[in-house]
């Protein structure tokens, strides 16, 4: 069982200790001057600072997130190692432990101190960045990034970071060693950060993120699978260093919940991040068996579109269009199937030529009309399709290669997601390559 009182009492503690240390004060003092600085150098008129700081009102506390999370993340692991070297050079550790909790409040208790004098700092810097972008800056200013990045970008990688210090920790017992450790590792961590499908990105430096007034988080689904994965992981080396830390047990359900914690939150970790390696692979694999199809699809007799109107609805998320084509076989021989193309993640509902119901055969992306007479040489027929449902990205661009397409989409500290169609209740956005009305053979 979890004391919350004695968690508290824990982190007051700590909080106070942390915020005597000349180490934290001159790291706050630094990161507050440099971000200050850095942002009225960036805003001001002579500065001819890059489009992508005033074009989009999520760059600039994404950039100012960015750099201080990577200076958090070395910072934290310094001082979480230093609070175990501290406790023994002092002795303070004892005059601790003889008190009435368990070891999981001790450290639970200790993250959470650390929570609230990074929580503060960042609190105090993001509040100056808003300040300077609200008042002072030639920017549009929204309020949702303030709120959203540090769930995203800070939280996680503390958590991570910190944890991962004190099992190190408890393991090695070597505060210069354990700091080394996890400097080196933190910097294969950084180098790995674009591959492995940014899994490894702890530090969210190469992470795609972004936040449009338009469409807001377009990518939250890939963002919640990575980062779950580190705070869980996080919290499995907060358990671990529970059941590590060289002190009497309280009590067997004390150390059942150190368990159920270490456990539970590892197999989630396991079980999310593995999720998630297999979507990315599934998705390479679905665009493989896409081009398979439209390779033996490539030698068929396809008609021609020589006029099309579409009645385009948005119910939410989803697309529901009436297409009325008018088609003409351009070849010399007779065709008893229509060939379209469409997104395979449209569901035709009805189709009808010359306003008679036709059967139809769907292979993903591809779609065949059989009409009831086949339609002879440079004679036309009217079609109406009607479809509905969400567009499925990984049908755009078969014809380019895998890496390109997943790869990141950089411009120096930025990597904005990649979309290719945007369907909300306030903003639609439809290229070509998203397939999303049907085109005669296979789409170019």
């Amino acid at each position: 069982m979890l004391h919350f009182y004695a968690i508290w009492i824990v982190a007051r503690c700590e909080a106070r200790l942390l915020w005597r240390s000349w180490a934290f004060r001159l790291f706050s003092a630094f990161c507050l001057l440099f971000l200050c600085f850095f942002n009225f150098a960036v805003i001001s008129p002579i500065s001819n600072s890059s489009h992508y700081f005033r074009s989009v009102s999520g760059h600039l506390p994404l950039f100012n997130l960015k750099l201080f999370n990577l200076y958090q993340g070395v910072i934290a692991a310094f001082l979480a190692a230093e609070f175990v070297k501290r406790d023994r050079r002092q002795d303070t550790a004892q005059t601790i432990f003889v008190r009435s909790f368990t070891n999981l409040d001790y450290v639970i208790g200790k993250l959470l101190g650390l929570f609230l004098l990074f929580g503060g700092l960042q609190l105090i810097s993001l509040g100056s960045i808003g300040a300077i972008h609200r008042f002072f800056a030639d920017v549009p200013f929204a309020w949702q990034p303030y709120l959203l990045f540090p769930l995203i970008i800070t939280l996680p990688t503390l958590i991570f970071t910190v944890g991962f210090t004190w099992l190190l920790i408890s393991l090695l017992r070597n505060q210069a060693l354990v700091f080394v450790c996890v400097l080196g590792i933190s910097f294969f961590c950084f180098a790995l950060g674009q591959r492995f499908y940014h899994l490894v990105d702890i530090f969210a430096f190469f992470l795609p993120l972004a936040y449009s007034d338009f469409v807001g988080l377009n990518n939250l689904d890939q963002l919640l699978f990575i980062r779950l994965t580190h705070i869980l992981f996080g919290l499995t080396c907060v358990g671990l260093t529970a059941l590590l830390t060289p002190r009497l047990r309280q009590s067997p359900s004390a150390l059942i919940a150190a368990l159920l914690l270490v456990l539970g939150c590892g197999a989630g970790a396991s079980w999310i991040g593995m999720t998630y390696i297999d979507q990315q692979k599934e998705n390479d694999g679905y665009r493989q068996t896409l081009r398979s199809l439209s390779r033996s699809a490539a030698p068929l007799p396809a008609p021609k579109v020589t006029a099309c109107s579409l009645a385009v609805h948005r119910p939410g998320q989803e697309l529901a269009i009436d297409a009325h084509l008018t088609a003409v076989n351009p070849h010399r021989a007779i065709l008893d199937s229509l060939l379209f193309t469409l997104n395979p993640g449209l569901q035709i509902i009805a189709a009808q030529i010359d306003g008679h119901p036709v059967p139809l055969s769907r292979d993903e992306h591809l779609l065949w009309l059989h009409p009831d007479t086949p339609l002879a040489p440079g004679d036309s027929c009217r079609l109406v399709l009607s479809y509905r449902g969400l567009l499925d990205q990984r049908f755009c661009y078969l014809d380019v290669d895998d890496e390109r397409f997943t790869g990141p989409y950089k411009f120096w500290l930025f990597t904005p997601p990649k979309a290719y169609a945007f369907v909300g209740p306030e903003f639609l956005h439809l290229t070509p390559e998203s397939g999303w009305y049907p085109v005669p053979g296979l789409s170019p």
